[in-house]
């Protein structure tokens, strides 16, 4: 969070872009958030779009929930 901070940018976020949303989310850093919403749709993992689902509907992200569902449906995942 503080790299961010300080460079606008993570640079190795070792498949953590979920955590460092809700950290963002609790502290209300709206860039933050944007970004880890950013490099999850990025650097998405088909072990993960159960995850993320989760997170979008948890944290109302109704654009990131339509497009890790249409990911998922091309993908030919069973949500």
């Amino acid at each position: 969070m503080i790299e961010f901070c300080e460079n606008d940018s993570v640079k190795d976020l070792e498949d953590s872009e979920d955590e460092l949303f809700k950290i963002a989310h609790l502290y209300q850093i709206q860039q933050l958030m944007y970004f880890a919403v950013e490099k999850m749709a990025e650097n998405i993992k088909n072990e993960k779009i159960a995850d993320y689902i989760q997170l979008a509907n948890l944290y109302d992200l109704h654009e990131f929930k339509k497009w890790c569902m249409q990911y998922a449906q091309r993908q030919n995942f069973v949500v």
